[in-house]
């Protein structure tokens, strides 16, 4: 799978210097069959006088500010047989795609996820595992081997440093563009998996994540908890292997498990009182949303093809 092609695809929106940063990372690449497509939407500051300095770029734009609208987008256009995901706040080493690449010689494996490295130099994903209520555990040390479709838990990837086989994506209907932001890449990992696809670990392709500040996402901690839990709660909901799933019993398990989550960076210092009620509010506004998102759905139980 070494010769495969690859579509490598950056959801970006006013990150002007750090997109630039990316693509001049991505310039260094070692791998004979590559394009890069740039998603821009819908940014407001200089990204586009940016993109102008990178013509080898193929640039599409959005009018949703939506990371899975963004990520469809990119698929649409994509010409390779193997579409990498990277934020743009990222950077790629020259051999990203040549170990992304050996990860696909299973002909059943229909995404691999990479190790994900803060720039504190403390791995923030590898080998994650995600299960039926959107709880994620981020960091293992050895590759799992978790693609039962019926299980409780199952290999996932992080979305600014993973790649699927086009035709996988184009299989499950691609994004499901409920997911503005946060577990969209974990919703097609498990769709995937229902489809009968695996999803492999490649902690040899490791991608530098600077973490930049966004519109939901200041830090580590000060973050848009009401569209995280949203999503988390959705994908709960969705994901049950019963159907109807007890609406009740998911949404205390995914609502106690954020409020635990934030107890603990209180007590431990790391957000103060106003900050732990200020997400406790979110959360809460979350729960509501996710709710709403879930009914909007179909109130059921997803299907091995994401919706959009």
């Amino acid at each position: 799978m070494t010769s495969a092609s690859f579509s490598i695809v950056v959801c970006t929106y006013n990150r002007a210097e750090m997109l630039a940063n990316c693509l001049r990372h991505l310039r260094t690449i070692q791998h004979p069959d590559f394009e890069i497509l740039v998603v821009n939407g819908p940014s407001q500051d200089h990204t586009q006088d940016v993109l102008k300095s990178f013509p080898e770029v193929r640039t599409l734009s959005t009018a949703k500010r939506n990371i899975s609208a963004s990520r469809n987008c990119g698929l649409q256009r994509a010409r390779g047989d193997l579409v990498a995901f990277l934020d743009d706040d990222s950077e790629a080493p020259p051999q990203w795609l040549r170990e992304l690449s050996r990860c696909f010689t299973d002909p059943r494996v229909g995404g691999v996820g990479g190790r994900v490295v803060r720039d504190d130099g403390e791995t923030d994903f590898q080998n994650g595992l995600l299960n039926r209520y959107g709880l994620v555990r981020p960091d293992l040390p050895e590759p799992g081997s978790h693609n039962d479709p019926g299980g409780e838990w199952f290999n996932t990837v992080q979305g600014t440093n993973c790649a699927f086989r086009r035709s996988a994506l184009e299989g499950i209907g691609g994004f499901d563009e409920s997911y503005e932001y946060y577990h969209d890449e974990a919703s097609v990992c498990f769709s995937l998996i229902q489809a009968g696809w695996q999803i492999s670990h490649c902690p040899r392709a490791v991608i530098r994540h600077l973490i930049a500040a966004g519109p939901h996402r200041k830090n580590r901690f000060d973050m848009n908890w009401t569209t995280v839990m949203k999503s988390t709660l959705y994908f709960a909901l969705r994901s049950q292997a019963r159907q109807p799933p007890s609406v009740l019993k998911v949404t205390a398990v995914v609502t106690l498990s954020r409020i635990k989550d934030l107890t603990a960076w209180l007590i431990r210092g790391r957000v103060g009182l106003k900050l732990y009620f200020h997400s406790l509010g979110r959360v809460v506004r979350g729960v509501a949303a996710g709710l709403e998102a879930w009914r909007r759905a179909g109130g059921g139980v997803a299907t091995s093809a994401a919706r959009r």
